[in-house]
């Protein structure tokens, strides 16, 4: 597993044509996610979360500062920073365990033992008996299933979600979110993937982290660093639970009235 440190990260993007100016999206973000832990980044849409997640996924390039994974910079994307999207980005002509092993194919992992990766990958997301299904077959829920074992099956140490859920009804949203939380309650704290999650929610970012990055509106700066040390499930229902949602709900009501 991986301890990720972001180091004074700023990102400017340059106009859309020679007149606009340059758009500054994060600035001076610096903040520490330690190895097992699982760390949203929380802030209103436009305020660089996902500027940021590429550049620590190495699609992008931090205009200054760095990133640190075990105290390497981040360069090009590998396999030990996996990333679920939003959209699935499944292969539409490939079963979910063909969608599941193409990662260790591509790794070269003996078929014998990608057969043993890609079950037990397919049971831990609960999709036993739906390995020969194709994504047109699976409901949006089920599809996102796929996509989070695919990035688990290669073995990374940080594994990186953009708003995976977003896409989802409210109804399979809320079970993607508890069966992630059943899945954080049920694994041993000290095998755990350290992950990094991109949302806009509140509750979803309370029922998963250990940690809150809340980010200020652009130009996306540290607000709060926030440790959740919630029993596993989480209660929403708990009076810790709706009183840390109250205080994130009032940093956020705060960027909103700046922004204004």
């Amino acid at each position: 597993m991986s301890t990720v440190h972001v180091s004074h990260v700023c990102k400017v993007y340059p106009g859309h044509t020679g007149k606009d100016a340059p758009v500054l999206a994060l600035d001076n973000v610096h903040f520490e996610v330690k190895n097992h832990e699982f760390c949203s980044l929380l802030g209103h849409s436009g305020c660089g979360k996902t500027s940021l997640l590429n550049i620590l996924a190495g699609f992008e390039d931090a205009t200054r500062g760095e990133i640190l994974v075990d105290d390497k910079a981040v360069g090009d994307p590998t396999w030990q920073r996996t990333v679920v999207f939003q959209d699935y980005a499944l292969f539409p002509w490939m079963t979910v365990q063909e969608n599941i092993g193409f990662g260790l194919e591509m790794k070269k992992v003996p078929a014998g033992e990608r057969k043993k990766i890609i079950q037990h990958h397919i049971e831990l997301v609960g999709l036993k008996g739906f390995e020969d299904r194709y994504p047109h077959q699976l409901s949006g829920g089920m599809k996102q299933r796929v996509s989070i074992a695919r990035a688990l099956a290669v073995d990374p140490g940080v594994l990186l979600m953009d708003e995976p859920f977003a896409a989802l009804d409210a109804q399979n949203r809320a079970q993607m979110q508890a069966e992630m939380g059943r899945l954080l309650a049920n694994s041993d704290p000290q095998k755990r993937k350290t992950m990094v999650l991109v949302t806009h929610s509140i509750e979803e970012a309370l029922i998963l982290s250990d940690r809150i990055i809340v980010l200020t509106s652009r130009p996306g700066r540290v607000k709060a660093n926030i440790e959740v040390n919630l029993p596993r499930p989480r209660n929403e229902e708990s009076a810790e639970f709706i009183e840390m949602k109250a205080e994130l709900r009032s940093l956020l009501q705060e960027e909103t009235a700046l922004a204004h």
